[in-house]
């Protein structure tokens, strides 16, 4: 529901707070590329070396990521098997950027 995405949002940020890393949201209102080289310029003035896409998909962020010139580590996360296999292929050809098919929530289970 609602209120359990927005506790897990505030809790992951209390948590990466913790650990001196900070949690941004990036408004949907400029073109993608441009969203995307805005990102990469935080992740260059910040020394940002990784990035972490729940629910990946296709690999659309880490393309779009790779495209404006971020070089750093991408970790992604698909739990649904032929979104995960396209992104696994997308991802196949470089090194840094990493994809496990799994969900990543609050609790352990399968459906």
């Amino acid at each position: 529901t609602f209120w359990s995405i927005m506790s897990l949002k505030q809790y992951a940020g209390w948590v990466f707070n913790k650990l001196g890393v900070e949690l941004r949201m990036v408004r949907h209102d400029r073109p993608f590329r441009e969203r995307m080289a805005a990102i990469v310029g935080f992740c260059s003035t910040y020394h940002i070396t990784s990035a972490i896409d729940v629910g990946a998909y296709v690999g659309n962020y880490g393309q779009g990521l790779r495209d404006a010139g971020f070089h750093g580590t991408i970790y992604a996360f698909e739990p649904l098997e032929e979104p995960f296999q396209q992104l696994s292929n997308r991802a196949s050809k470089d090194a840094k950027w990493q994809c496990w098919n799994l969900a990543c929530g609050e609790s352990s289970a399968t459906t």
